[in-house]
This record gives C-alpha cells, structure tokens and sequence, in this order.
C-alpha cells in the first residue's frame, strides 16, 4: 500500500482551517479538483456531518458533466487539530478499496500548517493521480481560507 502526504501552509488560525473541512458548505467551496483546461469541478450533494462514526458522501461533478461519488465515515474528530475519516471511491453504487485519511491543523507563525495523509492507495499510478487531485483541491481550499475572515 502507498501513502500520500502533502503540507500547506495558510495564514488564517486553525478554527478556520478546521471549518472549511468541517462545515458543508464550507466544504463545498473549495472540494473537487480541477479538469485539464483548469475549471474546477463542482460539488452536487454533500453529506458531511464531522462526528466520530458517521457516514458522509459527496457527489462532484467535472466541467463537462462526469458525475463521481466519495464516501466513507468519520473516525476521529478533534477540533481544530484533528480530522481522521476513511475515503473510498464510488463507482455504479459499488464501493471501491477503503483508504484513509488525516489531517492535522498545526498553529504556526500567524497561521496553520495543515499536514494531510492519506493511507491504503493501492498502486503508486493512484497515489499520483490522488497526489494531483489534492493539490488542486488544496489550491482551492487556500483560496477559500484567504477569503474567510479571520
């Protein structure tokens, strides 16, 4: 099995940072990649609910309409350090292999340093197309801390 592990570092406090991953709509804002033309993908339905032991799902769409599906279910909420939860992707109403994920919110120099991983990629061919896909969600999720207010 393969791990993935990226860092970003943005200028808001942790609160902030833990809210875009723990709020809906938040979430919303800034989830989904970018296509080749860099659009971004856009989130249809989002059940997220940041509490040890529930299911979320997430529905995306890319710019020219592919529908794909996210589940999975928290495992550990802290705030504002902590978010664990297991990821899978959805194919046809099947679930495919279970990964995980966590991510640790780390106050640092008048912001947070966000340290992501994501664990159970079963070839590195998907750790780097996952690798590619955070960090254009990730570009996203800074643009929508840095027009939070703080």
């Amino acid at each position: 099995m393969k791990t993935l592990e990226i860092e970003r570092y943005v200028a808001r406090p942790p609160e902030v940072c833990f809210a875009l991953w723990t709020d809906p709509e938040k979430l919303a804002l800034w989830w989904g990649p970018r296509d080749e033309q860099g659009r971004p993908f856009r989130t249809g339905s989002v059940d997220w609910t940041a509490e040890v032991g529930s299911p979320w799902r997430i529905e995306m769409f890319s710019p020219s309409g592919t529908r794909f599906e996210q589940a999975g279910e928290m495992l550990e909420v802290s705030a504002p350090d902590l978010l664990r939860f297991s990821f899978r992707w959805v194919e046809g109403g099947v679930p495919g292999p279970e990964m995980e994920i966590r991510i640790r919110f780390v106050a640092e120099e008048g912001g947070t340093r966000m340290y992501f991983q994501q664990t159970g990629l079963v070839t590195e061919h998907a750790r780097a197309e996952h690798h590619t896909g955070w960090q254009e969600c990730f570009d996203r999720w800074t643009d929508a801390a840095q027009d939070m207010a703080a």
